[in-house]
Parts: structure tokens; C-alpha cells; sequence
């Protein structure tokens, strides 16, 4: 075996490492989905030669040269590299995003917009493993082995994790566009494209379901590029620390959109189960939990949407509203928490409520808050020496815990909300059971 040959093989043993470690952490419960994985992987690994090839066409006839064309054309550098990064994302993200659409119709059939990002995950994966073979292979052959190390841990982590996130949030556009219908329907019911849908379905070409469609999958290519061109722009001018911000950022929010409870939702389901309300009250309720929802009511929506799904349990507008509220409760907890960190643990004395608390009673209390602040019981241990501190404003021990419990308490609600917000939820599965177990 020659030494090019054996480039070759650790090459791509090295670019393998991190594509295991990133399915284990993403997939490790997605048994079911291995041959849609495995075909969806090699569909983004074949993308990378679909694009050089495509590079080798423009070296054949520079006239086509997009690259150059733009390079050409604009004399500021560090603009004409963030044309140059824009086309390089273009060109990316749909060759990515076209080894998911072809799984989509050929190997699985996406049931949720969880599904549509978690398969975009994996095609960018395979574009990353082709990718770094490519890059290993160059930077061993022409800088050394020796110079291998710090390109392979920031291309593994962060580089591979860049081409998730373009790919993923193009994912979730893809799966928004695929379920269409559902989702405009409940955007009818808080009044949101009502006049633009009217105008629009009086065409005979045209209905508003597929307009949303493009205007969806376009809005995902657009939001997947500038992304990945703002990415690529930074590496251009070796800005390393907030490229690692950058990705940590952009990878939380794809993580938060495949946790959201709308992501998980099955909307075209084959089999429906029958309501028991009639059309008309379906739709009247319907008006009434999207009044709510507008009103930003989210505890009222689902107390509703609730009741209406033991009516009408395949009703995917409820279902929408349902899951919606849900989560917007959550960025609401977060937002909360956010707040409680600009509060300080301040409490009011009143003069008529003055006087001092008894020394038995006094022992048993902070015996009490002690307790609880061990207990990690912190909105407790504020309540209870603001009380104190109302009646006996110079007590230094209320004083103390108010401070504590107070600083404890933000950190912990703020952990709690975060928490939530990313919880890893299987409710879509279960459904899915129960219907087909109903039929």
C-alpha cells in the first residue's frame, strides 16, 4: 500500500469518528430509522461530489464560474468573499436538502417536523464526513500529519455542527412547508392570512396552501444561507471565538426546535378518528381558542383545545393550538426567569407592623428557614424572612437568607425554565401507537 492510498484510509477514518459520535448523541432512540438514515447519509456525502464536480465544470469553462463571476464583479474584498460564501451556501444547502426530499418520497415518508429536521441533521452529516475527508487528505499531503490535530477537533466539532445547524433550520422550514395545510388553517383562525388568503384563493392557478408552500421553502434556503455565508464570512477572517459562539447559539436553537410540542405533531395521519361535534361548533370553538390564542391566553387555549380534543381527537388545528400554547408557556417561563435575575431581594416594613418576634417563635423560624434552605425549599425561605423583615426590619439573620435564598431562587427558576424548554419529549410516538393500535 502506498502512503497516498494510506492518507486515503485515515482520512477517512478520522472524518468517520465524529459522524458516530454525533448520530450516537442525536439518534441513539431512533431504531426504527436506520435505512432511512444510512440512504439519507450517503445522499448528503454524495452532494459534496455533485458539487465538485460541479467545480471541476467551471475550471473546464471559467465563463460558467459562478465564484469568479462574483469575484469579478465586486472590488471590496471582504464583500465579494461574502458573495462568494452566499453562493457557496446556496449551492450547499440544496444539494443537501435534496438527499432529504428524495428520502422523503422514496425511502420514508416525514410524519412531523421533528422528523424533517432530524433527517436534515443526518444529510448534513454526510456532507460533513465527505467534506473532511476532502480537507484531512489536503491539510495531511501539503502541511503534514503533524499539522492534522486543531483542524480535526474544530472540524469535527464545530465545522460538523455548523453544517447541522444550515441544514437543520432548512429542515424545519421543509417540514413547515410539507404540512401546509394544517398549519395555515389554525393561522385563519387568529386572523392572520384571512385578507391575504381571500385575495389569493380568488385565483384559478393558485391557492394559498401553495403559495405558503414556496414562500416557506424559500424562506428556509434564505435563512440556511445567511447563515452559513455569516459563518463562513467569520472563519474568512479567523474570528474563532465567535464562530464557537456562533454555532453554540444557532445549534441550542435547533435543539429547541426538534423539543418544541408543534414539531412533534403528527398531521397526516391515514387513519382518522370520527368527531362527535358537528362542522359548524367545530369551527365556532375553533374562533373562540384562536381569540384566546391571540390574546396570548396560552392556559385557556389548552384548557379548551383539550376538551375539544375528546370531541374531535384528529382535529390537527386544536392540535396545533394545543401544542402551541404549550410552548409558548415555556418561552414564557424563561422569559420570567430572565426578569427575576434584574430583581433584588427587597422587602417593605411597615411601621404599624413593627415589633419583635418572640424569642421561642423566633428559634423555630429560622430553625425552619434553615431547613428549607438545605432543602433547596428557596421561594419558601424568601417568603417567610420577608415576613420577618416586615416585622422586625433590622433582623440580620432574615437579612442574610432573604440574600441567599433570593440569588438561589433566580438560578434556579432560570434552570428549571431552560430545562423545560429542552426537554426531550416522546409524546408524538405514543400517539402515533395509539391511533394505529385504535385501528
Amino acid at each position: 500500500m502506498n502512503v497516498s492510498n494510506l492518507q486515503v484510509i485515515i482520512s477517512i477514518i478520522l472524518a468517520i469518528i465524529p459522524v458516530i459520535i454525533w448520530l450516537r448523541i442525536l439518534f441513539k432512540s431512533e431504531e426504527k430509522q436506520k435505512t432511512a438514515i444510512f440512504w439519507i447519509f450517503t445522499g448528503g456525502a454524495l452532494s459534496v461530489v455533485a458539487i465538485l464536480a460541479l467545480q471541476l465544470l467551471w475550471k473546464r469553462f471559467p465563463v460558467l464560474d459562478i465564484y469568479s463571476l462574483i469575484e469579478r464583479s465586486i472590488e471590496n474584498v471582504n464583500l465579494s468573499h461574502l458573495g462568494v460564501f452566499v453562493a457557496v451556501g446556496v449551492i450547499e444547502e440544496i444539494g443537501k436538502h435534496y438527499a432529504v426530499k428524495y428520502a422523503d418520497k422514496k425511502v420514508i415518508n416525514i410524519e412531523t417536523v421533528k422528523d424533517s429536521i432530524n433527517l436534515s441533521l443526518v444529510a448534513a452529516l454526510g456532507f460533513a464526513f465527505a467534506e473532511n475527508i476532502y480537507y484531512f487528505y489536503n491539510i495531511w499531503t501539503y502541511y503534514g500529519l503533524s499539522q492534522l490535530f486543531f483542524p480535526f477537533v474544530f472540524r469535527s466539532v464545530f465545522t460538523t455542527a455548523g453544517h447541522m445547524i444550515f441544514s437543520g433550520i432548512f429542515g424545519y422550514f421543509y417540514g413547515i412547508a410539507k404540512f401546509a395545510k394544517p398549519i395555515t388553517e389554525q393561522k385563519v383562525y387568529i386572523g392572520k392570512i384571512s385578507k391575504v388568503r381571500e385575495a389569493v384563493e380568488k385565483s384559478p392557478y393558485l391557492k394559498y396552501e401553495q403559495l405558503f408552500r414556496k414562500k416557506t421553502i424559500f424562506y428556509g434556503l434564505l435563512a440556511a444561507m445567511v447563515i452559513h455565508a455569516v459563518f463562513n464570512f467569520m472563519l474568512q477572517l479567523n474570528m474563532v471565538l465567535y464562530v464557537v459562539v456562533y454555532i453554540i447559539f444557532f445549534f441550542a436553537l435547533v435543539m429547541y426546535l426538534t423539543r418544541r410540542k408543534a414539531a412533534k405533531l403528527m398531521y397526516n395521519v391515514n387513519f382518522q378518528r370520527p368527531s362527535t361535534l358537528g362542522k359548524e361548533d367545530e369551527e365556532v370553538i375553533l374562533e373562540f381558542i384562536g381569540m384566546h390564542y391571540k390574546a396570548k391566553n396560552y392556559n385557556k387555549v389548552i384548557e379548551i383545545s383539550e376538551r375539544f380534543l375528546k370531541r374531535s381527537p384528529d382535529n390537527n388545528t386544536a392540535k396545533i393550538f394545543l401544542s402551541k400554547a404549550y410552548d409558548k408557556l415555556k418561552i414564557r417561563k424563561v422569559l420570567d426567569a430572565l426578569k427575576l435575575f434584574t430583581k433584588k431581594a427587597e422587602f417593605e416594613a411597615k411601621p404599624e407592623e413593627k415589633k419583635d418576634v418572640e424569642k421561642d417563635v423566633k428559634g423555630v423560624v429560622e430553625e425552619f428557614i434553615e431547613q428549607s434552605y438545605v432543602n433547596e425549599n428557596y421561594k419558601d425561605c424568601v417568603e417567610i424572612c420577608k415576613n420577618i423583615l416586615k416585622r422586625e426590619p433590622e433582623n440580620e439573620f432574615a437579612k442574610q437568607y432573604l440574600t441567599k435564598s433570593f440569588s438561589k431562587l433566580k438560578k434556579q427558576k432560570f434552570g428549571e425554565a431552560v430545562t423545560d424548554l429542552f426537554e426531550k419529549e416522546e409524546e408524538e410516538k405514543v400517539e402515533r401507537e395509539e391511533i394505529y393500535k385504535e385501528k
